[in-house]
């Protein structure tokens, strides 16, 4: 995907001035740039190690979904899923659109979430650090690089 067009998909999601884009990176490119950031460093067997913060794993009473004409009847609400306003989701969008347009770089993976083309979803995963766009990677499926040209993210 051209520059043109990844700003395209940024501006859709509120990204209207972004500095830097580093996109579909392989392993080894954000594996240097975790450690020349300063974001990690190579353990003795050769494998990257970052400090993650305190909030390490899910959190799964913090599960928000939007309450709309879709959801209403197909999710079973209750201390599992919160509805979620979507106006209150519209004000996040818009605070998180304006700490992404403040970095002066960030990562972008390209990828499947599900084996099967008639379900999955194309996902666009914007990150801060390096090494979280390694970890997208590692964790969705990758289009080939056939289909990365013509790459439109569902989501």
């Amino acid at each position: 995907m051209d520059l043109a067009v990844r700003k395209m998909t940024l501006e859709r999601f509120g990204v209207e001035d972004v500095g830097a884009v580093q996109e579909n990176l392989p392993p080894a490119r954000l594996v240097e740039a975790s450690v020349r950031r300063r974001e990690g460093m190579i353990s003795g067997s050769g494998a990257l190690v970052v400090r993650t913060g305190k909030r390490t794993g899910r959190s799964p009473k913090d599960r928000f979904i939007i309450e709309n004409e879709v959801t209403r009847e197909a999710v079973d609400w209750g201390t599992g899923n919160k509805a979620f306003p979507s106006d209150a989701f519209g004000a996040l969008l818009d605070k998180a659109a304006a700490y992404v347009e403040n970095l002066e770089e960030i990562y972008v993976v390209d990828a499947y979430a599900g084996a099967d083309p008639r379900y999955r979803l194309n996902v666009n995963v914007v990150t801060e650090h390096a090494w979280q766009a390694l970890f997208a990677r590692q964790l969705f499926r990758r289009p080939t690089k056939a289909e990365i040209d013509s790459f439109e993210p569902d989501w």
